[in-house]
């Protein structure tokens, strides 16, 4: 699991003991929203410049490195049988999440869906943030 997905599995696996369906319920849907897996990048490449070699990755460094991967962990932990969907629209990825979820309710298409978004919180994550000049340049924590 990416640093996001298992941040999103203790939230899905909250909201679904809040929502009092059965345990064995696996009839629902699965929409997260989750702009990237830094991290995982990262640490794919920093693995393939010391093995020289993409094969020697592994299987774990190109899954956690899925944009899909807390949708794709999730199904995997409640089995769930409805849709499994990643969107990723930057900062606006969870509540795209929402609003898909909503229009699939109501057409009929899925009864239940577990949806939210999820971001990974380290260095690498707010690297690309910081070029872009979205944090305070002001060192001063007070101002």
């Amino acid at each position: 699991m990416s640093e996001e997905a298992l941040y999103s599995y203790v939230a899905a696996s909250e909201a679904l003991k809040d929502s009092r369906l059965d345990k064995d319920f696996h009839d629902f849907g699965i929409i997260i929203g989750n702009d990237g897996s830094a991290k995982a990048m990262y640490n794919s490449l920093e693995a393939f410049q010391k093995y020289k070699r993409t094969f020697s990755l592994g299987s774990t460094h190109v899954i956690k490195g899925l944009n899909s991967n807390p949708s794709l962990c999730l199904s995997k932990q409640f089995k769930n049988t409805g849709i499994s969907l990643t969107l990723s629209g930057a900062c606006a990825s969870g509540e795209h999440s929402v609003g898909i979820a909503y229009e699939l309710i109501k057409s009929g298409k899925e009864d239940v869906i577990l949806c939210g978004g999820c971001q990974e919180i380290n260095e690498d994550a707010v690297f690309s943030f910081d070029a872009l000049r979205s944090f305070s340049q002001n060192r001063n924590p007070k101002e």
